[in-house]
């Protein structure tokens, strides 16, 4: 099965309100983007991509950068759902050539739950789609470390969790993902809960990251 035919089959299993309410995650970025929040909106569809030294202009339409953070969700969700049954799997060697492998124990949870659902990959975007809600686009490194501390409380491992320990003795990011702080700042973790940002700045690489 497809990741297309993984968006029908959460499509199928709800009515369209229902799709809306139960992918939260869709629905604050659309809230975010119509009522004008995202930096897009804001510099006239004028996006300014750093290129080596140089600056160039990119104009994107509203409906484009709509389309573009919709796709950029879709694949995430699809891309979550389809490696969950092989987390952990194919360490000591790698998996069989034959591909797709197909979405195993996982299509079951989406069944169940009637959509896409959040994880250790995902979660912590949710977190901080919730701040730019609250604190506009540029949310501060403060206004993040106190989310992570009143929401980050379990299943978080290895370098969020060291970040996380960080922040709770006082340490503010992003010394929190500094080498000399965290013994775990090379791991993959930071990698898989930041994407979100390349969606809130298309193009602004300075601001990304």
């Amino acid at each position: 099965m497809g990741g297309v035919n993984l968006f029908f089959l959460c499509m199928s299993r709800m009515t369209a309100e229902k799709f809306w309410k139960n992918n939260l995650i869709l629905w604050i970025i659309m809230g975010m983007f119509f009522a004008g929040v995202v930096s897009a909106a804001s510099m006239q569809d004028n996006v300014v991509a750093s290129i080596g030294n140089t600056q160039t202009v990119v104009r994107l339409s509203k409906e484009e950068y709509a389309d573009k953070v919709y796709a950029a969700w879709l694949g995430q969700i699809v891309g979550n759902i389809y490696g969950l049954s092989y987390e952990f799997k194919f360490i000591d060697e790698p998996g069989p050539d034959e591909f797709p492998y197909g979405y195993g124990d996982s299509l079951e949870r989406v069944r169940e739950v009637g959509g896409a659902f959040s994880d250790d990959d995902t979660d912590i975007e949710y977190m901080y789609l919730l701040q730019m809600e609250k604190h506009g686009i540029e949310p501060t490194y403060e206004n993040l470390a106190d989310a992570w501390k009143y929401h980050v409380r379990d299943k978080v491992w290895v370098a969020n969790r060291s970040a996380l320990t960080l922040m709770h003795a006082g340490y503010s990011p992003p010394i929190t993902g500094n080498r000399n702080y965290n013994p775990n700042w090379f791991q993959i973790d930071p990698q898989l809960v930041n994407e979100i940002w390349s969606a809130f700045y298309p193009g602004m690489t300075n601001l990304a990251a």
